[in-house]
């Protein structure tokens, strides 16, 4: 309605130092509210980044593009903005601008190539743009030359990616395969779905390209028809370039994944390469877990199957190096001591595992094993148990994982019993200790639940004000926040997109964060203005004592543990007047 647009403007009136806005309408009314949006947009002179979803009309569309602000670097609409006069209007906009570094496009309305024809001719000419993300178009072969056309010869652009969700139909990726073959620029390609007779071009691609550091295929082969030999030749172009550092497979079909880990070993790019596989057969997990240790991603559901895996095949899961992502449902069979034992020595272990989602029936004693496990974890930033059981003995455990995890992001809960319900009851309470987690789900009780967002919206207030300080604000309540939640994944993502780089750049941010924290603590904590200065009395003093005896001291200090000056609020920017908590 015509009210929601009238209520975001009164509300975006009072932020117009805003610099990221995403924006969801289910329904609102056309002109008046472009006009509304347009008065908005005119006054949020350091927005740099809007993501709009909604579908406007065309007359809206240019009214909306000429009153976005001058600083925007980071655009994401839908292909409603590509009707008027069949793309051409966006295409001007495109073209002349120097600022937009990332564009996202979604396929929500156009059916025809034209318009997005228009937008690649735009793209011709455009010289500042680094990232360009299409989802769910599916590209017909002259658009989808038209695109590696514009791309070649792109100096700026460095990440490219192109989704379509289709099973019915896949693109021909053989000109985007061209093109990688010649681009000197991209350093991430991501495309799916395409067809899997794509990958010996690709093949050839890899082997001439010297810039690409990472490469998402996601190329489909009926089931019926699966070969390993499709990608042979791929994975021995990938073992004769030096550059790419990490390749990205979709889901390889199940009968086929002892022969193509086996084929990565032989190859000597299992190090670099990562898929999916989802498993129903017990036969094939039972091989799956004895053969293929290189597995970044491992689901298997027993439902349906008669055959239990044999206990003694989860101990391989030791020899995994790389798994991130772990799935296992047990409907079917039972899980005997000897599993948990195999799953609980795998979970204290591993260094690469993030997400574990682990649904069966367990015992009190087998639900406290895996708990203890996982309070030696240091890994897993998302985990999902269901049908465990707790006890009061294990509801005590997992408050202690709470309390001193920093890693875990995600946590969800699925209980049946009215006395697991009972021994969890101080769940929302419990959560107070933790600054890590953004999402918890466990009761659909409103009361409950109400409880638990108010935890979740202050942890989530810290995990902001933590990236401010990655990205350079400085304050004592900054800091404080970057020091709960520094060794957060959660962190280093959104570092990430604010910072609109690459993982491995944001995580040296963080890193930089920290000796800055580390070597100006005093400053940060608000102990004092700048810096440390002594007055000489003929003794070492603490501005003397040098950076290695300082950072020993340091160990043992946090910025919570000094406390606020309640005399008289300070003028110095590195202070900030004590305001009492939200929360």
């Amino acid at each position: 309605s015509n009210d929601t647009a009238v209520l975001l403007e009164a509300s975006l009136e009072h932020l117009p130092s805003l610099r990221s806005l995403d924006i969801s309408f289910l329904s609102i009314a056309p002109t008046c509210d472009a006009e509304l949006l347009k008065g908005v947009f005119e006054r949020m002179s350091e927005l740099t980044s809007l993501s709009l979803s909604y579908t406007f009309e065309p007359p809206d569309v240019e009214l909306v593009l000429r009153c976005l602000g001058p600083g925007l670097s980071k655009l994401s609409v839908d292909d409603s903005f590509l009707v008027p006069q069949e793309g051409a209007v966006f295409q001007e906009y495109l073209s002349g601008n120097t600022v937009l570094k990332k564009l996202t496009l979604i396929q929500k309305v156009c059916a025809g190539m034209g318009e997005l024809d228009n937008v690649f001719k735009g793209l011709l000419v455009n010289y500042s743009l680094e990232e360009l993300h299409l989802s769910n178009f599916g590209l017909e072969n002259p658009t989808m030359e038209l695109l590696a056309d514009a791309v070649v010869e792109h100096s700026t652009l460095k990440i490219l990616e192109v989704n379509f969700f289709d099973e019915c139909w896949e693109m021909d990726g053989t000109p985007l395969a061209k093109m990688l073959g010649l681009n000197k620029s991209l350093q991430e390609l991501k495309f799916e779905v395409g067809e899997v007779a794509c990958y010996d071009a690709f093949a050839e691609a890899v082997r001439k390209n010297t810039t690409l550091k990472k490469l998402s295929l996601n190329l489909v082969q009926l089931d019926d028809l699966a070969e390993i030999f499709v990608y042979r030749g791929f994975l021995e172009a990938l073992s004769c370039n030096g550059t790419i550092q990490q390749v990205t497979l979709g889901s390889i079909y199940s009968v086929l994944v002892s022969q193509f880990s086996e084929l990565l070993c032989e190859t000597g790019t299992e190090r670099r390469v990562t898929f999916e596989v989802d498993l129903s057969d017990a036969e094939l997990f039972t091989e799956a877990l004895e053969k293929c240790s290189g597995l970044a991603e491992m689901r298997y559901s027993d439902w349906g199957s008669k055959i239990p895996v044999p206990p003694s095949a989860y101990r391989h899961l030791m020899r995994y190096y790389n798994l991130e992502d772990l799935d296992i449902t047990l409907w079917e069979q039972p899980m005997d001591d000897e599993t948990v034992a195999a799953l609980a020595e795998f979970l204290a272990s591993t260094r690469t595992l993030q997400s574990v989602r682990l649904g069966f029936n367990i015992s009190p004693a087998a639900t406290h094993a895996l708990l203890d496990s996982i309070s030696c974890n240091r890994s897993i930033s998302s985990l999902a148990m269901l049908r465990w059981t707790f006890n009061k003995l294990n509801a005590s455990l997992l408050w202690q994982i709470l309390r001193n995890t920093d890693i875990l992001n995600e946590l969800f809960l699925s209980l049946h019993n009215n006395s697991d319900f009972k021994a969890l009851s101080q769940f929302p309470e419990r959560l107070l200790d933790n600054h890590s987690l953004l999402s918890a789900d466990f009761s659909d009780f409103r009361d409950f639940k109400l409880k638990v967002k108010d935890v979740m919206r202050r942890n989530l207030s810290t995990l902001y004000r933590a990236v401010m300080f990655v990205m350079g604000s400085r304050g004592r309540r900054y800091a404080e926040a970057f020091e709960r939640v520094l060794r957060s994944p959660a962190l280093v993502k959104e570092v990430q997109k604010s910072a609109s780089e690459s993982k491995e750049d944001a995580k040296e941010r963080v890193r930089w964060a920290k000796d800055y924290l580390n070597e100006h603590f005093l400053a940060a904590a608000g102990v004092v203005r700048d810096a440390v200065s002594c007055i000489e009395n003929g003794r070492l003093q603490l501005d003397q004592i040098g950076l290695d005896s300082w950072l020993h001291i340091r160990r043992y200090l946090k910025v919570a543990d000094i406390k606020e000056p309640t005399d008289q609020p300070s003028t110095s920017r590195h202070l900030y007047k004590k305001r009492r908590s939200r929360f």
